[in-house]
């Protein structure tokens, strides 16, 4: 690897370790099947990240494929008996941390 490769990796590696570490701690605080349900919510960080940090709009119909997975998601959470907002922020984290690592990998593929 050259050094201009490692540097194009380390955001990728940077964005899979915190995914990693966030999901542990939210592992640790709460349910795993809550933190599990938090991670199903990649694709709508995904489109949002995509939209206001790149500037990329996704075609309607899929933003509207996210809204029964935001609707799936509160359903599972509200019923959820051992929440911690640990376990939540932290699930969140992984999500987003998630999202940007497939944004980032595929930015980076593309050239």
């Amino acid at each position: 690897l050259s050094g201009d490769d490692v540097k194009k990796l380390s955001s990728q590696a940077f964005f899979l370790a915190a995914t990693h570490v966030a999901g542990v701690i939210s592992f640790s605080a709460g349910a795993i099947s809550f933190t599990h349900i938090l991670k199903a919510t990649e694709p709508v960080w995904s489109a949002l990240i995509l939209a206001v940090g790149f500037k990329e709009f996704l075609p309607l119909p899929v933003y509207l494929s996210l809204v029964p997975i935001l609707g799936g998601v509160g359903l599972a959470s509200m019923k959820e008996l051992s929440f911690t907002w640990l376990s939540f922020f932290a699930g969140t984290i992984s999500a987003v941390t998630s999202a940007s690592k497939a944004i980032l990998s595929k930015k980076v593929l593309d050239g």
